[in-house]
């Protein structure tokens, strides 16, 4: 069936049009994604190590 859509030409090229608006609109849309989870991740890592530094990053009492 593959073969048939890539052969004909009208089906081709309606096929090569969807995959060309679906790769555009996935890719920024994964780009996203990624940042978002990307500062989601930072902000915890930075309120974790906070907490376990006993309240600000300059704390005086580390863990040994």
């Amino acid at each position: 069936m593959l073969a048939s859509v890539l052969y004909d030409p009208n089906l081709g090229e309606t096929f090569g049009r969807m995959l060309c608006y679906v790769f555009a609109f996935l890719s920024p849309t994964i780009v996203i994604a990624y940042f978002l989870a990307y500062l989601l991740r930072k902000r915890t890592d930075n309120s974790i190590d906070k907490a376990e530094q006993g309240g600000g990053g300059n704390s005086a009492a580390l863990p040994a």
